[in-house]
């Protein structure tokens, strides 16, 4: 049922501002949409002429602004979703959770409409901006913190109140989980972590939850168990690993223990 959803469709603008960078997939991606958000109807001018000159948009495409009142370009996500519409996110620079009204439209999707769509990077050139596109997580400052087991640092979490980020290999994530439990048993903050599974492996393999750091280990267990045991890699090939990120994020300071 996954791959049945909406798509929002968040495409990371080329390093350098070289729009001919942009790749097949998010050409095709332009096509097929209606609906655009943009960062602002101004800035946003040239990029939009160059890629009617690609033919990946043309006058039947709208675009939203994300600048001004951002509850106006929320509604409009709503309007889509209900009507079961995929659409697109395009950052000017960059990727869109560096975006302020960007990130505030992923916030809102992914609290109001959890479960409802699904979230699609495109054009992110490493898993790490990926992850970025998809936590919705304000990461104007984060932390990688490696990968885990072979090599990661938990000491980044009690130093910095930073988001931190983390590869986790796909048989360790349950144990990933218990070892931030035990490394963060003694710091006077909750976590929680934004845990996202195969963000490039196609719409029926992607999963993004967010799960509370502590002791009970049955929602990380369902997250797992709602996977697919295999599945082909896009070129058609033999069964993949699935591929986990983990964003680990400070949310609040403990009541004192009287």
């Amino acid at each position: 049922m996954h791959d049945e959803l909406p798509a929002v469709y968040l495409l990371a603008a080329p390093v350098g501002g070289f729009v001919s960078d942009f790749s097949v997939s998010a050409l095709r991606i332009l096509k097929a949409t209606r609906t655009v958000f943009v960062e602002d109807l101004a800035s946003s001018a040239a990029l939009q002429q160059v890629l009617g000159r690609m033919h990946a948009l043309d006058e039947n495409h709208r675009f939203v602004p994300l600048t001004g009142d951002e509850s106006e370009a929320c509604a409009a996500a709503d309007a889509l979703i209900a009507r079961g519409e995929s659409f697109v996110v395009l950052a000017n620079e960059g990727i869109a959770s560096f975006m302020d009204p960007g990130l505030t439209l992923l916030q809102h999707l992914t609290t109001r409409h959890a479960g409802a769509v699904r979230l699609e990077p495109v054009g992110a050139s490493t898993a790490l901006d990926a992850t970025l596109l998809v936590n919705a997580v304000d990461c104007g400052r984060f932390a990688f913190a490696g990968h885990f087991p072979e090599s990661h640092d938990f000491k980044a979490l009690k130093l910095l109140d930073w988001p931190c980020l983390f590869y986790v290999r796909s048989d360790s994530v349950s144990a990933f989980f218990a070892g931030l439990a035990t490394a963060l048993a003694e710091v006077p903050w909750d976590h929680q972590v934004v845990l996202t599974a195969n963000l490039r492996f196609g719409p029926g393999l992607q999963r993004r939850v967010v799960l509370a750091v502590g002791d009970n280990p049955e929602p990380v267990a369902a997250f797992l168990r709602d996977l697919p045991t295999s599945a082909p890699d896009e070129q058609g090939g033999g069964p993949h690993r699935h591929r986990f990120t983990a964003t680990v994020v400070r949310t609040r300071t403990r009541p004192q223990r009287q």
